[in-house]
């Protein structure tokens, strides 16, 4: 799957017609539907690309729109069409704490933690913790 980098979020957003509502450690949009407000953000990092497992979970859970959907927009300049026919699933995700303690006291890569399930994520993070040091 190819990913975005932050400066094609930043151009989806534009073209989209997203609104830029403030700027701190990321920069903050929203999007006004008929039912619903988006809302998203995109890292200052901008020529930095992100995940397979986090580009989809973004396009899935804030923009609502599929790679495909993204892609159109960000090429042609026109804003998406929602809701949107082909919208992936959103990927399974772990809980921030539990993925922090992965990278930061096991040492796992993002991409090895993307693949893993909460069961099994719990399970490698107690068999680490009950290693003695």
């Amino acid at each position: 799957m190819r990913t975005p980098d932050w400066n094609q979020v930043e151009a989806f957003f534009r073209a989209d017609g997203w609104i830029e509502v403030r700027s701190s450690d990321h920069v903050h949009w929203e999007k006004v539907l008929p039912h619903e407000t988006l809302r998203s953000h995109r890292s200052f990092a901008s020529g930095k690309t992100m995940s397979p497992g986090r580009s989809k979970s973004i396009l899935t859970l804030q923009l609502k729109v599929s790679a495909e959907q993204f892609w159109d927009t960000v090429k042609t300049g026109k804003p998406a069409t929602r809701p949107s026919p082909d919208l992936p699933v959103a990927p399974k995700s772990l809980s921030l704490w539990l993925h922090s303690a992965l990278r930061d006291e096991v040492g796992l890569t993002d991409a090895e933690i993307e693949d893993l399930d909460e069961g099994e994520a719990s399970e490698i993070l107690s068999e680490h913790r009950s290693k003695p040091r």
